[in-house]
């Protein structure tokens, strides 16, 4: 699957990049970026936006690469060589830090399908220490502390971390590995001070980490950058945590187990929810809303279709109404261009049953149970 194939390559892209091996880093970042437009051509709405956009900004960064020869470039770059001690240049081709504009989301908690339990602990463990800090204080109730949310693509972390920022009134900072980590001296922690002192400004301000094993690391990964930016983060953290200010962290990953140990301890991301796969009252939803306010044979079962998607994610299941819909639309075509009315089409159950014989889930079940399996150990912990 598309989504799979991005990560291999944008991995060895970042791996490449921190070795100094530029070339190899450019065509992989090529690749990632490649394989995102294909994952673009599969979706719609705000995904398939969302999709072509970072396509666009990781094909740009590649173009940014220094252009070396290949034979000044070492076979197997050493894990040890030093980063030139350089600034970047100041001309327009220098990587720009961009972080998204900071407003309160219009996505809340009404709008996340199912995750009952997830919402439950958010709001007791978060929103409620955030809205009521006198009676926490009262009752010496600790409070604080990031929120790490994993889980498969495709479940709603990106969403919940919106609907969390809704709840409280607070400034919205969405931030991926590509947004902060420079190829640079000292950039990337430039960067990561830099969004901290930007988000303590504000009075109310959630900072979300989107794919965030890209910027923490462990600290056995072969790199000269990611350590600096690790150690920054840590401070960074602490501090952003004692702020006087309602500041909330929150990240989403699906690698936990690839993320440095310092950071998510107790304190600093004090919550670690996993986030699942849609059960089949979130698939009924999901499935509701996308068919809102189009025309749709009145039989159509959502209980049934409910069940049947069963081990789809947010996005399979969204996607799968999207192509529900191009029968439809094909037959409406045909109609109109021979003369004919067509006010009276409809999505049918046919087409839905004939969609889901063609149609299969992007989750990948050996990464459902190894997720599965860090839950287990970490409530046992």
């Amino acid at each position: 699957m598309p989504f799979g194939k991005f990560e291999t390559y944008y991995q060895e892209a970042n791996t490449a990049k921190n070795n100094g091996d530029f070339i190899a880093a450019k065509r992989s970042y090529l690749f990632a970026g490649r394989c995102l437009l294909e994952a673009a051509l599969i979706t719609s709405g705000d995904m398939k936006t969302a999709l072509a956009n970072r396509a666009r900004k990781i094909t740009d960064y590649a173009d940014s690469l220094p252009v070396v020869k290949t034979s000044a470039l070492p076979t197997t770059p050493p894990s040890s060589k030093p980063e030139p001690a350089v600034s970047p240049p100041k001309s327009d081709d220098s990587e720009e830090t961009k972080f998204s504009p900071a407003v309160i989301p219009d996505i809340g908690f009404d709008d996340v399908a199912g995750l009952d339990d997830v919402k439950q602990t958010i709001r007791r463990r978060v929103i409620n220490a955030m809205q009521h800090p006198d009676l926490y204080e009262r009752f010496k109730k600790e409070s604080g502390g990031g929120v790490l949310m994993y889980g498969l693509p495709g479940t709603g972390k990106t969403m919940i971390a919106k609907a969390i920022a809704h709840e409280v009134g607070a400034k919205f900072y969405s931030i991926r590995c590509s947004d902060i980590v420079s190829k640079w001296f000292g950039e990337t922690e430039k960067n990561i001070k830099a969004l901290f002192d930007t988000a303590r400004k504000e009075k109310t301000a959630v900072i979300f980490f989107d794919e965030f094993e890209g910027l923490a690391p462990g600290r056995n990964i072969k790199s000269t950058v990611m350590p600096r930016a690790v150690n920054e983060l840590l401070s960074q953290i602490d501090g952003f945590t004692k702020s006087e200010n309602t500041l909330l962290l929150l990240a989403a990953t699906n690698r936990p187990w690839d993320i440095d140990s310092g950071i998510v301890r107790s304190g600093r991301f004090s919550e670690k929810l996993y986030i699942p796969l849609p059960d089949a009252e979130a698939r009924k939803h999901i499935l509701q809303m996308n068919f809102d306010g189009i025309p749709v044979e009145d039989d159509v079962d959502y209980d049934d279709l409910a069940i049947k998607t069963e081990g789809f994610n947010g996005a399979d299941v969204s996607e799968f109404c999207n192509r529900c819909r191009d029968f439809v639309l094909e037959r409406c075509i045909n109609i109109k261009d021979s003369g004919g009315d067509y006010s009276d089409q409809k999505i049918t159950c046919n087409d839905i049953f004939e969609t889901l014989n063609n149609f299969k889930s992007s989750v990948n079940q050996d990464d459902v149970k190894r997720l599965q399996k860090f839950r287990d150990e970490h409530d046992k912990a």
